[in-house]
């Protein structure tokens, strides 16, 4: 398609459209100069490794790449906005460490938790958090499909780590406490979202662009 195309193509479109798209994509040039400064300020003088896409050890898994402090400072203030309530941040694919690290950056957890399946990549994650002076997290080596989360209200990310067969696994074994606790699922690039409703997660919030949810258990004595 030529750039002449693009433009007739763009011209065709309703102003409202237009608009939209212009916003998305300053937003997006927004987001990148923000998280370029979080890598200049924080990551590189402390020789944080967070960069670099890794295939999946797992069948089930996506491959490895980090998402980015401002998607997850985001879904945060959201989850303010819905008034949640929260003690302990759990990060599912933690990958090599960087959203537990840069959630003890953002706010006090009473526990900040990283569970990942690759044994390669739990061990970067530590590396990191020693460089980081972040001895607080906890980086599990433990497949999602059985971990329990812990007791208490928790926040628990998600950036689209792996399918809808692991996401259900891991809320069946969790059930109860999603229904005791109220603990929410901070996901970002949402794509098996329909999981979750499911299994009976309301939205409390979603952001079609860039595909980013926040989702708390309805509970069954509240209906």
């Amino acid at each position: 398609m030529t750039a002449v195309t693009k433009l007739k193509r763009w011209l065709a479109k309703p102003p409202r459209e237009q608009l939209a798209a212009v916003t998305y994509r300053l937003g997006r040039a927004r987001d990148a100069l923000v998280e370029h400064c979080y890598w200049l300020v924080f990551d590189r003088p402390r020789r944080l490794k967070f960069a670099g896409a890794i295939a999946p050890t797992d069948p089930h898994a996506r491959a490895y790449e980090p998402s980015t402090g401002v998607a997850l400072r985001r879904i945060l203030h959201e989850a303010v906005k819905a008034h949640v309530s929260v003690e302990h941040f759990v990060d599912l694919g933690s990958g090599k460490g960087k959203i537990c690290i840069y959630a003890a950056r953002e706010r006090r957890f009473d526990s900040i938790i990283g569970v990942e399946f690759d044994a390669a990549l739990v061990a970067i994650a530590r590396a990191n958090r020693a460089r980081a002076g972040l001895d607080g997290i906890r980086f599990l080596h433990e497949d999602a499909r059985a971990f329990r989360l812990p007791d208490g209200p928790c926040f628990v990310f998600m950036f689209n780590p792996f399918d809808d067969s692991v996401i259900n696994a891991f809320l069946a074994i969790n059930r109860d406490h999603f229904t005791c606790h109220g603990s929410v699922i901070g996901y970002v690039n949402d794509q098996y979202r329909v999981a979750l409703a499911q299994a009976g997660f309301e939205v409390l919030f979603r952001d079609q662009p860039s595909k980013t949810s926040l989702h708390r258990f309805i509970r069954r004595d509240a209906k």
